[in-house]
């Protein structure tokens, strides 16, 4: 299941998480959920 979309000259690849993404994405969770986070 993956999907291809152009913007321009870059290229956007949706495909499903392996176990190798989830440093990643721990990381960009800490960096947009924080203490200082306001929930709507």
């Amino acid at each position: 299941m993956a999907e291809t979309s152009s913007a321009g000259k870059d290229t956007l690849r949706i495909r499903e998480m392996t176990i190798d993404d989830f440093p990643a994405v721990f990381h960009i969770g800490e960096q947009v959920f924080t203490a200082e986070s306001k929930i709507p």
